[in-house]
């Protein structure tokens, strides 16, 4: 954690980023982009069925809500 902060105070010297300062947020886009393998922020998946949807013996009507 002080990692990320030195990188952050360093980079950034109080101000809002800017896409500009993304090349050189390296270590802060390593933290992130394992934070999001590890905790993905859609744990599930819906979709809307566009016609009817047989699932064995049941059909879904269509506009029916399919979570994976």
């Amino acid at each position: 954690m002080a990692q990320l902060h030195a990188e952050v105070d360093r980079v950034l010297q109080g101000r809002l980023p800017a896409v500009a300062d993304l090349q050189a947020l390296t270590f802060t886009e390593r933290i992130v982009t394992e934070a999001m393998r590890l905790y993905p922020p859609a744990w599930i998946v819906g979709r809307r069925a566009i016609a009817e949807f047989p699932i064995g013996e049941y059909v879904a009507p269509p506009r029916t809500i399919m979570r994976s």
